[in-house]
């Protein structure tokens, strides 16, 4: 036999038995891999999960619950398993559920309470929170689309006297940022979940801290108390960073311009400037406000001093902070 056709042979074998040995690895690749799922499989332990979504302050049923096969590894402490013994599932019927949970979510012994412990709102507050409750209208409650879950602004409308005299102005004021809606009259959740809706009630409950709860409570006393909405997405505009105040000197240039006593400060501690009216009549007030000497921009004015001139009169009235 020639030497070439040796080396063919030769090479031929080789190749044969490769693919053969790459064939078999594969066939026993194949029979291995149900093996290793049915391993998987039954590392598990039956877990209490919701069998719905469930909104906060649902009053469960034994329908709300069920049991399911979760991975050993994924199990969290707080998660509600299945033992040998007695099934606690009937043990959980009749709690309220304090936060959200989706359907097939693992149900958390601290993400329910039984009502015969504490009150539906009391197991809804965060540790060392409180609950406030303020009236609310359409109008105050943005159309009735702040709903339970929100999170809002707080504002409080007064109408203000300056103790040194001269008309009365209007002022609004945030008391209160980025705080949660818990119920919008006796409702615990929005209507129709997650599709959205409106509620028109007349009282919002919030959550709050002790100090918080004080300040929405004497707004309450001051003025209108309006809930404002907050997105949904992270971050803030600059005006935003540092909450403050607006009067209807800062609205309206008329106002700005009229024979005022007493202007307040903006929020930056500047006293609002005046500019001389110019009205028919003789008898038109000169309005003159001065801030003392020395004053820097940016820091707050001790006082001021509106001077009036009215025909011959003058007088001068002080600005008090």
């Amino acid at each position: 036999m020639r030497p070439m056709a040796i080396v063919l042979v030769v090479i031929s074998l080789a190749v044969a038995g490769l693919a053969a040995f790459l064939a078999k690895q594969f066939v026993d690749g194949q029979k291995a891999q149900p093996l290793a799922a049915q391993a998987v499989m039954t590392d598990t332990e039956n877990v209490l999960v919701a069998g719905r979504d469930l909104e906060p302050g649902t009053v469960l049923k034994d329908t709300d619950l069920r049991w399911q096969a979760w991975p050993r590894t994924m199990i969290d402490p707080r998660h509600v398993q299945r033992g040998k013994g007695d099934d606690p599932l009937p043990a959980y019927v009749g709690s309220a559920v304090a936060r959200k949970f989706l359907a097939g979510e693992p149900l958390t012994a601290n993400g329910v309470f039984r009502q015969d412990e504490a009150g539906l709102l009391a197991g809804m507050l965060s540790p060392g929170m409180r609950a406030v409750t303020v009236g609310v209208t359409p109008s105050t409650q943005t159309g009735g689309f702040v709903l339970p879950g929100d999170r809002v602004d707080v504002v409080v409308a007064m109408e203000v006297k300056p103790e040194s005299g001269g008309g009365k102005f209007q002022a609004a004021e945030i008391v209160v940022a980025d705080v949660r809606v818990l119920a919008v009259d006796t409702s615990l959740a929005a209507p129709g979940g997650d599709k959205g809706g409106t509620m028109a009630g007349k009282t919002a409950t919030l959550e709050v801290t002790p100090k918080q709860a004080e300040r929405v409570i004497t707004a309450g006393l001051m003025g209108t108390v309006y809930l404002l909405p907050r997105s949904r997405a992270d971050g803030e505009i600059d005006e935003d960073v540092a909450p403050g105040f607006t009067t209807s000197f800062h609205v309206s240039k008329v106002l700005r311009t009229g024979p005022m006593v007493g202007l307040p400060e903006d929020s930056e501690g500047q006293t609002l400037d005046a500019v001389k009216p110019r009205r028919p009549g003789a008898n038109a007030p000169a309005l003159d406000v001065r801030a003392p000497a020395g004053n820097a921009v940016g820091q707050k004015s001790a006082a001021g001093v509106i001077v009036v001139n009215r025909g011959g009169a003058r007088a001068e009235h002080a600005v008090t902070e």
